[in-house]
């Protein structure tokens, strides 16, 4: 196998120049932005000519080896989209391998079949849920406003709804969950621990949708995490992450595998109105593998939430505009 090195202007400036030299077998092993705006792609090829697996790679990954295609517009495109969004090289790389290989004749069914292959997208289906649902995650991540616009979804489609939380103790927690609750006519049930939160559930196991709200948790105290598990009763209910966006990938993806110790599988992201770039959303989800389930980015509360597939993902990220979901002056877009 021989690796080699190529610093063009663009991704597809250097890929001409990895065709012509390495031949169509080459195959891309990683993408870096120099400084200047020049780009370093590293390619590899079998020096008998037929390509084969890099040192650790996964035998059955094998669809990455395919030849190098000329899709260089559309690898630019998406290449210059993810460089917008500050996505880290170890999530990039992987999304651009997808690119290259994408049946597709537009960058954004291109990215949309890259975003599908290499991250899960698992929605909620309000009518179709089994377990109690609770948000988890940092304090000031939007917990709290999630549980009310899951609440209202319900309501709209004429489910019946019940919320619980445990967040008693935090100052005007209670009071802020009181307000909604008194609002939509939903009773309002306190649990200020496993106990209480198992005998609460039994009292309202009638519900067609059951929400417990809870505290926000240090993810870097391990008794706040201990105890945030155990408010999951051995797998009675499921957690889900509330993530909001802006954050550093670094610390995004620390916040991501302290939850998914829990058992944690899906994730919210709140706040995309304040964030113009959605690199750490994309290093959370693939660092911890937990898949996405709804975006948010806007306080109000009815239609508040919007279920996230490959499609809508892949056209935020490319600064369009998707169903629910629009892309604004300010940040990443505005659900309708």
């Amino acid at each position: 196998m021989r690796l080699k090195s190529y610093s063009a202007r663009s991704v597809s400036a250097a890929m001409a120049q990895i065709r012509e030299e390495l031949g169509d077998d080459a195959i891309i092993v990683a993408t870096h932005e120099e400084s200047g705006g020049a780009v370093r792609v590293t390619a590899a090829v079998d020096q008998a000519g037929a390509p084969d697996l890099l040192p650790g790679a996964d035998p059955a990954d094998r669809r990455r080896l395919q030849p190098v295609a000329d899709t260089s517009e559309i690898v630019d495109t998406v290449y210059d989209a993810l460089r917008r969004h500050a996505v880290p090289s170890s999530v990039s790389d992987p999304i651009l391998d997808e690119v290259e290989i994408a049946d597709a004749d537009t960058p954004l069914d291109a990215l949309a079949a890259a975003l599908s292959a290499i991250f899960r997208f698992e929605p909620f289906d309000i009518g179709g849920w089994t377990k109690p649902m609770m948000p988890v995650g940092v304090p000031g991540s939007g917990k709290t406003q999630t549980v009310v616009k899951l609440a209202v979804r319900g309501l709209l489609a004429g489910q019946r709804v019940a919320v619980l939380t445990t967040d008693v103790e935090r100052t005007g927690g209670l009071a802020a969950l009181s307000a909604f609750t008194r609002a939509l006519r939903l009773d309002l049930v306190t649990a200020h621990d496993p106990t209480a939160l198992a005998d609460g559930l039994m009292t309202i196991g009638n519900h067609d949708v059951i929400l417990v709200d809870t505290a926000g948790a240090n993810h870097l105290d391990a008794r706040e995490v201990a105890e945030l598990a155990g408010l999951g009763l051995g797998g009675r209910i499921e957690q889900f992450l509330v993530l909001s966006a802006g954050l550093d990938a670094g610390e995004a993806c620390d916040i991501a595998l302290s939850f998914r110790e829990l058992g944690v599988g899906r994730m919210v992201v709140t706040r995309l109105d304040l964030a113009r770039r959605l690199g750490s959303v994309l290093a959370a989800a693939h660092t911890a593998n937990i898949a996405f389930a709804e975006i948010s980015n806007t306080p109000m509360i009815k239609n508040g939430l919007a279920p996230v597939d490959p499609e809508r993902l892949a056209t935020l990220l490319l600064g369009g505009k998707a169903t629910g979901v629009e892309r604004t002056g300010q940040g990443v877009g505005t659900a309708s």
